[in-house]
């Protein structure tokens, strides 16, 4: 497991994603699962396909796994909870939300 913890602008992502790019071909990782808090997984292959135009990403998306935090992120905040996902804000998901801070059934 590698964990990447940057300051914004450093180029840590960029590290990561061209070190993982580097060694697709010798089959190393088996998988990569690459997490991230504020983007969803489509804001995530987008931006990789920016950052490394030229690059064969193709082997890079098969072996990856992509999980977004952004809906529970973003979920208390006054960002459209559209921008984050599929799932728009409804009052069936503000029932659930009480249900887990209070432990009301």
């Amino acid at each position: 497991m590698i964990l990447i913890y940057e300051i914004v602008g450093a180029g840590g992502r960029e590290f990561a994603i061209t070190s993982f790019l580097n060694n697709c071909d010798k089959n190393l990782p088996k998988e990569l699962n690459y997490v991230s808090v504020t983007k969803t997984k489509e804001e995530v292959l987008r931006e990789i396909k920016l950052m490394i135009p030229s690059a064969n990403t193709g082997k890079l998306f098969e072996k990856m796994n992509v999980y977004s935090l952004a809906n529970v992120y973003f979920k208390d905040t006054i960002i459209p909870m559209r921008w984050v996902g599929e799932r728009r804000l409804e009052i069936e998901s503000l029932k659930e939300g009480k249900k887990r801070i209070i432990g009301v059934s």
